[in-house]
């Protein structure tokens, strides 16, 4: 029996799910990155058991301690996050565009933006931390807009109100200091800071009621920004770099309640990691882990972790590659990973060729085809080839390259495709060769095959529109799909079935410009594009041979997040799944698991505990929820739904709404109700989330309701 009041007993809490359009299932798809994004600030998400990061035009991320996921919630600034006393969920106090105090919530879900009651005056650079011993938030200094003074004001926040405090003692004025509470000695420790004078080396602690300065013989140099964390399991205070005097080394230090004390230096590779950084001790995983950083201008993309006695690079180590626009992805022969090739549309158009494999991206070669944008880059039979585009000059190509693993050569084909203003080239391996599909300068559309060393001109009637479009090979239906914008816009659906195109009229047609691939995990291929219409955000699509399916979009349009970029390109990774290419990073669509995750409270006499019995699998023939502990022969309903709610009823909260489905039973003389949910196989059922909460009428004094459960699907 899997209780959702046992947190030892919840399955892997998922990430990278989203919600799905009006009237539409809420089927939830994990993306994870393949790239590691640019951060700056974490901490550790306890419901969700992983390292939860974000920063400026970055969205929010989860990190199990090899991957990143995107959560495409509601966009949380970067900020302080910390878990009000009782409510169970992650908040994070941040600053809106004009600087004044607001919490972004995240209940597991989304994000959801609140504003506190007598917050300070507007400011920056304040020190706040979450002190867990007196339930509230410490904050120290910082600066009031438009002054420019540095204060030593001290404020706690109760999670719902500001207060301000008048300690008999306190630090002197500053902004930007580092902080974090030291659980063991049941203290805030503030570190550092800065004035106009300059950056400060002074340690304080809190009690709750008073400062007091702490001396120690060492001490880190002055800075400010200093990253600061407790690590729970060696009972002290990680600090690591922060902005430092010119030449002042990239350091790191712990503190033990008493002292300071200097740890061996960082690895060359953290050398030159300026802020801002964030770091989080991992309980679970027993390591303090450090994300993101810039190099001067450059944001990066490094992930560090810190076991007590060594820094070793866990995902995304070095600069943050972002696959620009104009470039082109492949599966990777040689590796498991993707290949990319070419560079943006504005100079310096690049001409190098990178893969990415276990989140790090590698250089293979610089040269051969030359700089190259635009152009079609597939896999074919253990090669990578590449035709077409725009050259440096943007002068039109039409010239075939071959990349056997090690080195570039060039074709020689007895008859060779024109330049073509726009291309898409898709391998069919049941088909026997890639299909080209091209419009020149003359907006003259035609059909090119190629086996693996020659171009075949292929007529016939009927032909996609001219214009930009993108293809892939379906292998379950051995169809070349190619779903075309067409110069005027005007999208269309078309399939090759190896001598000759028909298109398909479809019911619905995706208003996005982006790439295609066949995902094998949902047996479909899949459009990856971004469209500012209904709302700016990426949308995915499956295309099942007769018509395309909306899967649950990703992002929101009151915030910028990674997965609101332009869609560069996509391919089928060696896995068979989809990967594409944004601004932002490399994203992959990976499979999802089932998950049990607990959330409300119950209400009323004998409201009883609603435990799920199994996870939810497709397929799975025993899952089902009971309802424990009521009383015997008592009517209860089971009330499922799509999304989360609170609302009041007779004393109670309904915490289930959106499209709702009730069951009814009579509870057994053991107090027991069971509501078998059998669930289906169909695929596109997979991170499908239910909102689940039992309810009794007649209990004292109307009725009493338990506490509700979301169940995810998986596979």
């Amino acid at each position: 029996m899997v209780s959702a009041k046992d947190p030892m007993t919840k399955l892997p809490t998922l990430i990278g799910c989203w919600l799905a359009l009006p009237g539409l299932p809420a089927t939830a798809q994990t993306l994870r990155s393949l790239t590691a994004p640019g951060l700056s600030w974490a901490t550790f998400d306890h419901r969700a058991q992983r390292i939860v990061a974000s920063g400026y035009d970055h969205g929010t991320w989860e990190f199990d301690g090899t991957t990143w996921f995107a959560r495409p919630d509601f966009g949380a600034r970067p900020g302080l996050p910390w878990y009000p006393p009782g409510a169970g969920e992650l908040q994070i106090l941040s600053f809106d565009d004009v600087q004044t105090f607001r919490i972004d919530v995240r209940d597991g879900h989304r994000w959801r933006q609140r504003h506190p009651l007598q917050p300070p005056l507007q400011r920056h650079g304040m020190a706040v931390v979450h002190d867990p011993v007196r339930g509230e938030l410490l904050g120290f200094g910082g600066a009031v807009l438009g002054l420019g003074t540095a204060l030593a004001e001290t404020w706690t926040f109760d999670g719902a109100q500001w207060q301000q405090r008048f300690p008999l003692q306190s630090p002197p004025p500053r902004i930007l200091a580092g902080v974090a509470f030291d659980a063991i000695q049941r203290r805030v420790v503030l570190f550092g800071g800065s004035t106009a004078a300059g950056r400060l080396d002074d340690t304080w602690s809190w009690d709750g009621t008073n400062w007091q300065q702490v001396v120690s013989s060492s001490r880190p140099g002055p800075r400010d920004f200093a990253a600061m964390t407790y690590d729970s399991i060696r009972q002290r205070v990680v600090l690591v770099v922060g902005r430092r005097s010119p030449g002042a080394p990239t350091d790191h230090w712990e503190f033990d309640g008493q002292s300071w004390l200097a740890m061996p230096a960082l690895p060359q590779a953290m050398a030159d990691l300026d802020p801002p950084i964030g770091l989080a001790f991992d309980p679970i995983r027993r390591v303090t882990t450090l994300v993101g950083g810039s190099d001067g201008d450059t944001v990066r993309g490094d992930v560090w972790a810190y076991d007590g006695s060594a820094w070793t690079p866990r995902a995304g180590l070095a600069a943050r590659v972002s696959p620009p626009s104009g470039s082109t992805l492949a599966a990777d022969p040689g590796g498991n990973g993707v290949l990319l090739f070419g560079s943006d549309f504005l100079p310096p158009i690049r001409s190098d060729l990178r893969a990415c494999r276990n989140g790090v991206w590698t250089t293979l070669a610089s040269g051969g085809p030359g700089p190259r944008t635009m152009h079609s880059m597939w896999t074919q039979n253990g090669a990578t080839y590449v035709f077409g585009g725009f050259d440096s000059s943007w002068n039109p190509r039409n010239d075939t390259w071959r990349w056997n693993g090690s080195s570039w050569s060039q074709l020689s084909t007895a008859t060779t495709p024109p330049a073509f203003l726009w291309q898409t080239v898709a391998f069919a391996p049941g088909l026997g060769h890639a299909v080209l599909l091209g419009t020149d300068s003359n907006q003259v559309v035609s059909t090119w095959m190629f086996d693996g060393s020659q171009w075949a001109p292929v007529g016939g009637p009927g032909m996609p529109p001219a214009g930009p479009s993108t293809s892939a090979h379906d292998p379950i239906r051995n169809r070349v799909v190619v779903f075309a914008t067409g110069a005027q816009g005007a999208a269309s659906t078309w399939e090759w079935n190896g001598s000759q195109w028909q298109r398909i009229a479809t019911v619905r047609t995706p208003a996005v410009r982006g790439g295609l691939a066949f995902d094998a995990t949902l047996g479909r291929p899949v459009l990856a594009g971004f469209s500012p219409q209904p709302r700016p955000r990426l949308y995915l699509w499956t295309f099942d041979g007769l018509d395309w399916t909306p899967l649950p979009t990703i992002g929101d349009g009151n915030s910028h997040t990674p997965l609101e970029d332009l869609v560069y390109a996509a391919t089928t990774d060696p896995n068979g799944r989809l990967v594409f290419a944004t601004s932002s990073g490399l994203m992959q669509r990976v499979a999802a698991a089932a998950e049990v995750l607990d959330f409300g409270v119950p209400c009323g006499r004998d409201a009883g505990e609603l435990r799920v019995r199994t996870a939810a699998r497709l397929g799975s023939a025993d899952f089902a929820l009971d309802v424990v502990g009521v009383r015997p022969g008592q009517p209860l309903l089971l009330l499922g739904g799509t999304q989360a709610s609170s609302l009041p009823l007779f004393g109670c909260n309904l915490l289930v709404g959106g499209n709702v489905t009730v069951a009814f039973t009579i509870a057994t003389r053991q107090g027991t109700a069971a509501f078998p949910v059998p669930v289906p196989t169909a695929p596109t059922l997979v991170g499908l989330d239910a909102y689940w909460q039992g309810i009794q009428f007649g209990a004292n004094p109307v009725l009493a309701t338990t506490g509700s459960v979301r169940t995810r699907i998986g596979n």
